[in-house]
């Protein structure tokens, strides 16, 4: 499966601006041994998996993101060129939110790449990983759950939460708008189908 994942980071506020956007995939070949029959198809595989392997959801966002001290730098992979830089002590908090099929890999390796800075979160992906900070609700796709009703509404709390003093992670992939579910009306009409 390859999966584009999407982190938007805003700083919030009146003056709220997009800080930056990157973009990935998650996939890799499961029957390499029955293509690979010669020479330059065994060449040709070993070059595709090694794209693949460079865009996967956690290696983009560990290659996009740095961290100095309280600096932080978000641009995209393999290039500085659109380089967005902030102070983390400019920002009283740090939230991560997200929707998607890949959104709690993204969360969980976020996470992780920011240590204790983050404060909480809520995302809705299709495997719930195993966050310190950030709750990740496994979700449906395409058709939403009562789940992804309770994910949405969690998501909306933390915006209700935010001021112009935290910074926000906002993870989108594939199936994102599908596993939002603004009520448990909306969640109910895939069933009703």
């Amino acid at each position: 499966m390859i999966e584009e994942v999407l982190l938007v980071v805003y700083r919030m506020g009146a003056s709220a601006h997009l800080l930056g956007i990157l973009s990935g995939m998650d996939a890799f070949i499961k029957n390499t041994k029955t293509l690979a029959s010669n020479e330059l198809r065994t060449q040709m595989i070993s070059i595709i998996e090694a794209a693949y392997s460079s865009i996967q959801t956690p290696r983009v966002i560990e290659s996009s993101i740095r961290l100095d001290g309280q600096k932080l730098s978000i641009a995209p992979p393999h290039s500085r060129a659109n380089e967005h830089t902030v102070r983390l002590d400019d920002f009283e908090r740090v939230f991560i939110v997200g929707c998607g099929k890949v959104a709690c890999a993204a969360a969980y390796t976020l996470e992780k790449q920011l240590g204790g800075r983050v404060k909480g979160g809520a995302v809705v992906g299709l495997t719930a990983h195993q966050c310190s900070v950030v709750d990740t609700y496994e979700g449906t796709h395409p058709l939403p759950r009562e789940v992804n009703f309770r994910a949405t509404s969690h998501i909306l709390d933390i915006g209700t939460l935010v001021t112009e003093r935290d910074l926000v992670f906002a993870i989108i992939s594939g199936g994102g708008s599908a596993m939002l579910c603004g009520s448990e009306d909306e969640c109910q009409q895939g069933e009703r189908l």
